[in-house]
């Protein structure tokens, strides 16, 4: 074997090493996509159908934006941890300082916990949907593995901010006088939260 030929598989075996291991720096970690969609739920990703049809991104199988969602109130200021990984599973923890919940009245119900703790488990999976221009999902596709979170549900997290946004909102959509009360009154314990 000559010395151009031995350099020259060395340099192909090291850009295969190099590419390959570009591809894995380009997977986000299980936390990383945690955290991603951690800060796009606490800022209402999910409260529009839109947005909902988005955060499908995130999630091994999507599921249909539930007709009423269950909206719990929590501080920014939550602690995501570090994965525990077993194989193509991962298991990540986000401390979160739950506030409260909104119902489907507008009526704020305060959390009898000052702290909690949420478990989110992800699988690491090839298969991905498709979304088309209208951010509605299509078929099932094959790619690179990517970590998805399993199980999306029908509890959405938002933060204080969100949750005084989506009220007045919502209290501005409605005639019912019952739910313009309920507003009016969670928009001062939400406002209290401050």
């Amino acid at each position: 074997m000559t010395r151009l030929t031995f350099f020259t598989m060395i340099f192909v075996v090291a850009s295969f090493a190099a590419v390959a291991k570009g591809s894995d720096d380009q997977q986000r970690s299980p936390r990383k996509v945690v955290e991603d969609f951690w800060n796009m739920e606490i800022d209402g990703g999910r409260l529009t159908p839109q947005g909902w049809n988005r955060a499908e991104q995130f999630f091994v199988r999507p599921t249909p934006m539930p007709m009423k969602k269950v909206i719990s109130v929590v501080y920014k200021g939550s602690v995501i941890s570090d994965p525990i990984v077993h194989g193509t599973r991962a298991e990540v923890t986000v401390d979160i300082q739950p506030q409260g919940r909104i119902n489907s009245e507008l009526l704020f119900i305060p959390s009898e916990s000052y702290k909690s703790g949420l478990l989110v488990r992800l699988t690491l999976t090839d298969k991905h949907r498709e979304q088309d221009s209208h951010s509605r999902l299509g078929k099932e596709t094959i790619g690179a593995p990517e970590w998805r979170i399993e199980g999306a549900g029908n509890m959405l997290w938002i933060s204080v901010d969100t949750a005084i946004r989506y009220v007045t909102e919502m209290r501005a959509k409605t005639s019912n006088p019952l739910i313009k009360k309920n507003a009016d009154r969670t928009l001062a314990k939400l406002k209290s939260l401050h």
